[in-house]
């Protein structure tokens, strides 16, 4: 019977520990929620200007808006007529900073498949005083 007793113990000494809190490292305590967005609820995109002429933003819902960069060659998706956004397998309806989708971008017949990654989450200008007077 001493056996079981013992054996108990260590099952629940194991179970309490598995419980117990972790020392989580600087970077674990700094690191911020996924930012994220339902390819549902993408109703407007743009081209961005910068260093890469294919680099658009999307906008999900009313405020969010995020950078999208092409992994390729992607020329023909800044005068595109509309897009479409696939997520890659595995990541269902939505993408999050750092994933991968297809754009399908069409325009004056041509239809264009190229890979992009979400790169960032566009934070929006911040208000200036004369604009909250208004």
């Amino acid at each position: 019977m001493r056996p079981i007793i013992i054996a108990l113990f260590g099952l629940s000494a194991t179970a309490l520990a598995a419980c117990a809190p972790t020392a989580a490292s600087d970077g674990d305590m700094a690191r911020e929620p996924r930012q994220c967005f339902f390819v549902s609820s993408v109703n407007a995109f743009s081209p961005i200007e910068g260093e890469r002429r294919d680099t658009i933003s999307v906008r999900a819902g009313v405020r969010d808006e995020f950078e999208l960069e092409p992994l390729g060659v992607c020329q023909d998706i800044r005068w595109a007529q509309g897009i479409a956004l696939v997520p890659s397998i595995g990541s269902g309806s939505n993408l999050c900073v750092g994933d991968l989708a297809d754009v399908v971008a069409r325009g004056g017949g041509v239809r264009e498949q190229c890979r992009v990654r979400v790169l960032r989450k566009i934070e929006p200008a911040p208000e200036t005083a004369d604009d909250q007077a208004s």
